[in-house]
């Protein structure tokens, strides 16, 4: 009866352990890239994604809600805009705060940092995670939309790094990869869908050019 209880008791200890100690972090990213063509001449799809609505419709696709944004510097000169000057360039910089709406991350805020760069025949987007939230330490999108003819081409690379607590076995490595490369293929695959129907929606509208300010309110001249 004592050897019983002893082995019992030893038993339990070594379930306790692996309970307590067996799930350890697991930290892991990958990233992906995506191209693709939309058949609108650059200069069409450039003034929708500038002027329109574009990063609340593009949120509101993502199932998402936008709940701040802003604007936090602009480089930009009537020199660099002269039409007479062809190297023209705009860069701006801000961020903005989503809200998800549905997966692992229902109801989570994230901050992220968005820089653009803007010239005649190309622009230049960069989005990243100012800080981790829940599982995700980083979330990276850069966008490429540039001039190809008569049409506009569009290169996307998502990376995604993650951290969870497993117990370390290849096969729970594997789902969690897995799941990963889910995940980053879906956020192309939103990326995608939203520009498009971005452009779709607001190519023939009529779009308020907005007045971009100085930091102190005045206009930018």
């Amino acid at each position: 009866m004592k050897y019983f209880l002893i082995i019992t008791v030893i038993v339990l200890f070594i379930v306790m352990g692996f309970v307590t100690f067996g799930y350890t972090p697991y930290e892991t990213s990958a990233t992906k890239t995506n191209s693709f063509y939309i058949d609108e001449n650059f200069d069409i799809v450039r003034k929708v994604l500038v002027r329109a609505p574009s990063l609340e419709k593009m949120v509101e696709l993502s199932h998402g809600v936008l709940i701040e944004k802003k604007q936090e510097q602009v480089d930009l000169s009537i020199e660099k805009l002269s039409l007479r000057n062809p190297n023209w360039m705009i860069e701006a910089g801000g961020y903005f705060k989503v809200r998800h709406q549905n997966g692992y991350l229902k109801n989570k805020i994230l901050t992220l940092r968005q820089n653009v760069r803007l010239t005649k025949d190309c622009m230049d987007v960069h989005i990243s995670l100012t800080e981790p939230v829940a599982t995700l330490l980083e979330h990276d999108v850069t966008q490429r939309l540039e001039r190809d003819g008569g049409k506009t081409k569009v290169t996307q690379t998502v990376t995604m790094k993650i951290q969870y607590r497993i117990i370390h076995t290849k096969r729970i490595k594997a789902i969690v990869d897995t799941e990963l490369d889910k995940a980053i293929s879906e956020c192309i695959a939103e990326e995608e869908h939203g520009i498009r129907e971005v452009v779709r929606i607001y190519k023939e509208r009529p779009i308020h050019i907005p007045i971009i300010k100085s930091p102190k309110g005045k206009p930018k001249s």
